[in-house]
């Protein structure tokens, strides 16, 4: 009998550590982790204007003919939204650098925990601008259910 009251509260402890450790918060930051392929690239996204938002970025860059590159990635990072409040941001992007010269369109969705746009919504948009071996600059936009914010996006290469 002695050894049951140990046990239930160690095993209730024992459950609720192990919740915590294997639950990924809300709006929590974390890693964003690429597949260990050789081409990928591991960048930093800083987002301003009407969102701001710090990202890290995966990118693989495939050369198809010289000076011309298809790019997909993804990203995620935190967010502060002018009319949304706090969030997280993940998407995907697909585009092409000719010459440095860098379009991509983005997809993905902003869980947001604040408000009225508390929840996830979708969103799809562009980076435009200039995009080297190790930086990159432009503006962004996007469109989502409640506007379509914009702004300038910079991004450095970390390895």
């Amino acid at each position: 009998m002695y050894n049951l009251r140990r046990m239930i509260p160690m095993a209730f402890l024992f459950i609720v550590v192990m919740s915590l450790s294997l639950a990924t918060g809300y709006g929590q930051s974390e890693q964003l982790a690429g597949s260990g392929d050789a081409q990928e690239e591991i960048w930093e996204l800083v987002i301003t204007g009407e969102t701001e938002a710090t990202c890290n970025m995966v990118l693989k860059k495939v050369e198809n003919e010289v000076g011309t590159y298809t790019v997909t990635g993804k990203f995620k990072g935190e967010l502060m939204d002018a009319i949304w409040g706090a969030g997280t941001l993940r998407c995907k992007l697909k585009g092409k650098t000719k010459k440095s010269v860098f379009v991509a369109q983005i997809s993905g969705q902003a869980y947001m925990s604040d408000g009225d746009a508390a929840g996830v919504h979708s969103v799809w948009g562009k980076l435009k601008g200039s995009l080297s071996r190790s930086q990159g600059f432009g503006t962004w936009s996007v469109q989502h259910e409640h506007g379509s914010p914009s702004g300038k996006w910079t991004a450095k290469k970390i390895r």
